[in-house]
């Protein structure tokens, strides 16, 4: 082998080595994209939990009597709570799918280190199993 293609080939490992650099950084810009948009996500669900609370505590009204009482509590509970109780689903789910989406983006940006980014792919899977299930 000849100096100049010794140091060809190491022009061309630093190539890879820079674009191998710029995916990543572009992977973490995503990431932090999906963060911020989890945040935002994570506080309109509580906000959503605590109007739900508040509209449950509307429905356990004991001063008020009369006929329309069973058609208020009706009301309150078909399309009140059940439209609360949609609205926070679907956020949950939301939650879910950004946390899934960064933790794909995650592993792609550790396949780049090789082995050791493949066992930190199977644990940051399991990492984010875990929380979807939980929250």
């Amino acid at each position: 082998m000849s100096i100049e293609s010794l140091y060809d080939e190491q022009s061309r490992a630093y190539d890879k080595k820079d674009g191998y650099e710029d995916k990543r950084s572009d992977v973490k810009a995503k990431i932090s994209r999906l963060k911020s948009a989890l945040s935002k996500v994570s506080s309109i669900k509580h906000q959503v939990s605590k109007k739900r609370s508040e509209a449950s505590r509307l429905a356990h009204v004991d001063k008020w009597k009369g006929n329309k009482f069973n058609e208020y509590q009706e009301e309150i509970n078909d399309s009140l709570m059940n439209g609360f109780n949609i609205y926070y689903d679907k956020t949950d789910d939301i939650s879910d799918k950004i946390r899934s989406k960064i933790t794909r983006l995650e592993n792609e940006s550790s396949e780049l280190k090789g082995l050791i980014g493949e066992a930190w792919n199977l644990i940051n899977d399991i990492a984010t199993a875990i929380i979807n299930f939980i929250d």
